[in-house]
């Protein structure tokens, strides 16, 4: 007679059941954010600078005077960090990270997250994780489509030579990257407004207008918002025009290395917030 053998499940407290059950969360929280019907603002979201991409290429192809790869690449900077950085990728990620524990006080669902075995400090890392993994891929995809869509009218091969030939390749790399981590800063942030504030509205209106404001402020002050940082990494700067305070841009370690510091400081913070949040489903 032959034996199965016995799946031997971790021990209670150690490293190996942690991991399971932060995959655990990260799986259903990236299946509930993103896939429930709160997540269409998102995919409308993401899918406004490919629309405002698709109408710039639109008019290149029907005005094609004057026209490049060259000044493609100038006008995509100006989307990118005008439209995309402090609108799309703000309000996108507010949305997104108040709701990972906003969202489950709203639908009432909260405490079967924490009446799992899971500590708390795991439940929190692991929706952060799963809302940094799903927004950077999303608007990720987005920015990446968005700047391929500005180049076609230039034909395959106006494409493939400034890319490959030329500035495009590390371009669109560095705008991929610049959005994941405004996926990491301004998530952290979104984060711990949803555990801290049973509204989130006034916070959020609070930070947009002080990363609104980032270029008319002194530099000491500059370098407390997360925009001024996202700025420093583009890699073609635009003027913040005549009123505009100048500041010399960070460098890109401490550009990423900050955002990096922050998120984990304000992940910690949040962790603390949890263990001491209370669910009161009828103040919601």
């Amino acid at each position: 007679m032959t034996t199965e053998p016995v799946a031997l499940l971790p021990a209670p407290g150690s490293p190996a059941l942690r991991r399971r059950q932060l995959r655990a969360v990260f799986r259903n929280e990236l299946a509930r954010s993103f896939g429930s019907r709160r997540a269409i603002l998102l995919y409308l979201a993401a899918f406004a600078p490919i629309g405002l991409a698709i109408v710039v290429a639109l008019v290149t192809m029907l005005e094609p005077e004057g026209q490049s790869p060259a000044t493609a690449s100038q006008t995509y900077a100006w989307i990118y960090q005008v439209f995309v950085l402090r609108l799309v990728l703000f309000f996108g990620n507010v949305w997104a990270f108040i709701n990972l524990f906003r969202g489950e006080v709203l639908d009432r669902s909260l405490h079967f997250s924490f009446l799992t075995p899971a500590r708390r400090e795991l439940i929190v890392l692991g929706k952060f994780l799963a809302g940094v993994t799903g927004t950077s891929l999303l608007f990720g995809a987005a920015t990446l489509v968005s700047y391929v869509v500005m180049f076609l009218p230039f034909g395959s091969a106006g494409l493939v030579d400034f890319v490959f030939a030329g500035p495009g390749l590390g371009q669109a790399a560095a705008y991929v990257g610049i959005t994941a981590l405004a996926c990491v800063g301004y998530g952290s942030l979104a984060l711990l407004l949803g555990l801290f504030f049973t509204n989130s509205v006034l916070p959020a209106l609070v930070l947009f207008a002080w990363e609104t404001i980032e270029f008319l402020l002194p530099g000491a002050l500059k370098r407390v918002s997360v925009i001024h940082y996202l700025k420093s990494l583009a890699p073609l700067p635009l003027s913040d025009g005549p009123f505009a305070i100048v500041a010399e841009p960070s460098p890109a370690w401490v550009s990423i290395g900050g955002l990096l510091v922050l998120a984990a400081v304000l992940v910690t913070i949040a962790c603390w917030r949890a263990r001491r949040f209370e669910i009161r489903y009828g103040e919601d």
